[in-house]
């Protein structure tokens, strides 16, 4: 139920930034995986529930935020992730 909902809340989101590819590299995980990745204990990766993402055919993950904050998306959390060398949101 929770990947479908993510899954539909994506393509909101590939809309709201113009129908751009959306490119998930994380999206549900395993305790194990999560454990392994560095996440958080309490990581909503492990509901199904949060994502990964980079759109580069609309800007910089950090333009990516900014359009998402003004836009009227139901989300509770979005995070601007830097760990060199990448850059995600």
């Amino acid at each position: 139920h929770n990947l479908r909902r993510l899954a539909e809340f994506f393509e909101q989101v590939r809309h709201a930034l113009g129908d751009v590819p959306v490119l998930i590299s994380s999206g549900y995980r395993c305790p194990r995986l999560n454990q392994l990745v560095g996440g958080q204990p309490d990581s909503a990766h492990l509901q199904g529930l949060a994502a990964d993402f980079k759109a580069p055919a609309y800007g910089t993950p950090c333009e990516i935020c900014q359009h998402l904050v003004g836009s009227a998306l139901p989300f509770d959390q979005l995070i601007l992730e830097r760990i060199a060398p990448a850059i995600w949101v």
